[in-house]
């Protein structure tokens, strides 16, 4: 798998913690991510190709000449380099739905997109005011219509849990979406990161976040409605219907290995070995902005060695995010037998309450134990 950080965006909406910026210099930073990955493809050979991920900050800004350009020449480095690629390769742009223009649908359809992942966090005006989010209802429905004509896989993003949303809001949200006919829902409940203008909003008391008690609600509301219009809930966080999961995250959650490309993207290895770009778009510049001629080769993303500890932790995590869960032959073959003793023994108290349910070949939370994932994750 391949993920290339694009790290701009217009403006910051009021809970992302995610490294980006503005003003972006598109010919320089494209040819240093151009040139980085020409240095790290070697981690890709012996692979077959499976996902191709534009991921940021808002991939959706580069301007549509720069988009084609510098994807025949993503392309270009992996076929130079003898990379094959699956035959049904999902390649995933993320975008927002102001930048959803006929040239730029155009431009993405030229190079090679062929799933849209469009942030769409809520159909209600006043809660994309809160969230600072550029588009309004009205254009995020238009630019899903205009998406539509031309790509089969789109998925949204809605965000829950939103201080002053009412219930009812989220309700036509998520009816709005089904209606549409968004094959992939990703629904996540706001999250309050550290120095985030929305922690600091609410630790000033200028608004009460929403309790346990509203979150688990609109948790069931999201769950239920979305199963009764045929999504599968195949991740905590993900539903899809049936063909249409994502392939890349899926990945991610399956801990296969994935090269990153981008200040502040990560590598890993599939085994033990991570390696993260830090989250400076000025020393990547400076390391990676090059023509012809000699330049630094020094890496610059720092690498770390997961202990045995870690790797399992990451797992069970990872893992259980999943309906398919852990498999007991793959942990066994990953740890040992002691090891998925130990992890039977622990999760006998979950099987119990129904929070967890075990297989001749798997381990898995239940619906129930969805709820409470969080704790039992630390538990195990």
């Amino acid at each position: 798998m391949l993920y290339i950080h694009i790290p701009f965006c217009k403006g910051k909406c009021i809970y992302c913690d995610f490294y980006s910026g503005g003003n972006p210099d598109w010919n320089k930073y494209l040819k240093a991510a151009a040139n980085e990955l020409s240095e790290r493809i070697s981690q890709l050979q012996g692979r077959s190709l499976s996902s191709v991920y534009f991921g940021g900050g808002t991939p959706s800004l580069i301007p549509a000449k720069d988009f084609i350009r510098f994807n025949e020449e993503v392309f270009n480095i992996i076929s130079l380099n003898s990379i094959l690629l699956d035959e049904d390769i999902e390649v995933t742009l993320e975008v927002n739905p102001e930048d959803v223009t006929p040239e730029n649908i155009a431009a993405w359809k030229a190079g090679g997109v062929n799933r849209i992942s469009m942030g769409v966090q809520s159909l209600d005006d006043d809660v994309l005011k809160f969230l600072r989010r550029r588009h309004s209802a009205a254009k995020a429905v238009t630019a899903f219509k205009a998406l539509r004509k031309e790509f089969e896989n789109i998925s949204v993003d809605v965000i829950y849990g939103i201080p002053g949303q009412h219930i009812e809001s989220l309700e036509q949200t998520l009816s709005s979406v089904v209606a549409l006919g968004a094959n992939h829902v990703s629904a996540y409940a706001l999250t309050y990161e550290a120095r985030t203008p929305l922690s600091l909003l609410r630790d000033r008391g200028a608004f009460r976040e929403a309790d346990e008690d509203e979150y688990l609600f609109a948790e069931d509301l999201i769950v239920g409605s979305l199963a009764k219009a045929g999504y599968d809930r195949y991740e905590i966080s993900n539903f899809a219907f049936p063909g249409f999961e994502s392939r890349h995250n899926s990945g991610y959650w399956a801990g296969k290995p994935y090269l990153g490309i981008g200040p502040s993207a990560c590598s890993f290895d599939g085994t033990s070995i991570r390696q993260n770009n830090p989250s400076n778009l000025k020393a990547y510049l400076s390391r990676f902005n090059y023509s012809d001629g000699k330049h630094d080769e020094s890496p610059f993303y720092v690498q770390e060695c997961l202990s045995a500890e870690e790797r399992i932790e990451e797992t069970i995590f990872t893992r259980l995010r999943t309906r398919a869960g852990i498999s007991l032959t793959e942990y066994e073959e990953m740890f040992g037998s002691a090891e998925l003793q130990r992890l039977l023994k622990v999760s006998s108290r979950w099987l119990d309450s129904g929070d967890m349910k075990l297989s001749d070949s798997s381990l898995s939370l239940t619906g129930k134990g969805f709820k409470i994932s969080d704790f039992i994750f630390q538990y195990l």
